[in-house]
């Protein structure tokens, strides 16, 4: 970062602005959003909020935008909802040949009079943009009536939770020639992972555990919500990219209509059963000609489990998405993904989650809870390959592994790493 010596006037104030750059990419912030990094704290109280460790959620758009308009024949329009600083659409516009036109809208009207400079910084014609000073839900509710037009990508990006925001947009996404590109992201992890239950059922609608995998859940309690909300609109959901990284759940999905895709949304809904006592646990989806309720005591051991509300059972991810997002990579310089490493881990780890259940083992907790050490992953992965069982790492933890083993199995193949 470096201070620029021109002054920055926003509503008729001056900033020594400092001078940011992403990807190629250079944007002005106010002075005092522009604190060192170890003094910075992020959160509303930013004038103009700008998070540079959220550069993978940025990059990754990038990359599904890519695969995205690959498959549409037309040039398409990208909303950015909460714009902020504009970057990530000033990048879109850079990065992504495919997009013609990019909404850009924030209610601040700081952050519209420094996107305004940030855009004239980076040389932006004013025909690719157009700029809204709205209410996200407002400018999503009413801009098919008010214009006639759908938008192909929305992005909605705030600080917390999404939900209030996906009606609207579901209202206002195109579904025309594959459908329309849905990118959300939460923020509000602790109430998707479980640990605040109650704010979980009032904004998701379903009811979390507490368990190994709570990012998994998370992430699945997320789509299922998205899922929810587009079905009430004749519409249904595909996943194509979905990840919990850092403090947040990001999923990339495509938003179809039809009253038979509605239908297979609803076949991958089910529920998850955990036990506590020895970790145990079961996912299973929803049948809806079933009235009769299963037991709820562990197979195992025989103890009460835990039983979750409604979340996604389905695929995380397309593998078409995967491998083009994988090809991106090869094919790009380090430069033009800020993070570069942390995206090329996401997909070595992710790549292979949608082969296995919809779960995985905390390995230090199944140890802690036989009172054990543990090997290294591979060696463990080793060892199930000859009892007849794939496994692989996923990237919802450093630490997790899924596989086709159960409980008892993994347990038993950690004793005997002792003897």
């Amino acid at each position: 970062m470096c201070i620029n010596s021109n002054k920055l006037k926003i509503r008729n104030e001056e900033y020594n602005p400092i001078e940011v750059e992403e990807a190629g990419v250079k944007f002005f912030l106010p002075e005092k959003d522009s604190k060192p990094e170890s003094e910075k704290k992020i959160g509303k109280s930013m004038s103009v909020f700008y998070n540079p460790r959220m550069t993978i959620n940025r990059d990754l758009t990038i990359c599904v935008v890519n695969t995205y308009s690959k498959q549409r024949t037309t040039k398409l329009s990208y909303c950015d909802s909460m714009a902020a600083t504009g970057i990530r659409a000033i990048r879109l516009l850079k990065q992504c040949p495919g997009i013609e036109k990019v909404h850009i809208n924030d209610l601040n009207p700081i952050a519209i009079e420094t996107i305004k400079n940030n855009l004239e910084l980076n040389e932006v014609p004013s025909g690719q943009y157009k700029l809204y000073t709205k209410d996200a839900k407002s400018l999503l509710s009413h801009f098919h009536e008010d214009t006639d037009e759908y938008f192909d990508i929305i992005d909605i990006d705030p600080f917390g939770s999404p939900c209030q925001y996906i009606p609207a947009a579901m209202q206002s996404i195109s579904v025309s020639e594959g459908g329309g590109l849905l990118c959300a992201t939460a923020t509000d992890t602790p109430v998707l992972f479980g640990i605040k239950k109650e704010a979980c059922i009032r904004k998701y609608l379903t009811s979390p555990i507490r368990t190994d995998f709570l990012k998994e859940m998370g992430t699945r309690i997320f789509i299922y919500y998205l899922a929810k909300i587009a079905n009430l609109f004749e519409l249904y959901i595909k996943p194509v990219i979905s990840i919990s990284a850092n403090h947040f759940v990001r999923v990339f999905l495509l938003v179809r209509k039809g009253i038979l895709g509605v239908n297979s949304n609803i076949r991958e809904f089910g529920t998850y059963q955990y036990c506590r006592n020895c970790l145990h646990r079961s996912a299973e989806k929803f049948e809806y000609s079933k009235s009769t309720m299963k037991s709820n005591l562990c197979p195992i051991c025989g103890e009460t489990m835990i039983s979750s509300g409604l979340l996604w059972l389905g695929d995380l991810h397309n593998s078409e998405y995967m491998t083009n997002l994988e090809g991106q990579l090869a094919d790009s310089l380090i430069q033009s993904f800020p993070s570069y490493i942390q995206m090329k881990k996401f997909v070595e780890l992710a790549k292979n989650e949608n082969k296995f259940p919809p779960y995985f083992y905390s390995i230090p907790k199944l140890a802690d809870s036989l009172n054990c050490t543990y090997p290294s992953l591979g060696k463990l992965r080793e060892h199930l390959k000859e009892l007849g069982h794939n496994s692989s790492r996923t990237h919802f933890d450093p630490q997790g592994l899924k596989t086709t083993a159960s409980i008892v199995e993994m347990k038993n193949l950690l004793k005997n790493f002792q003897s």
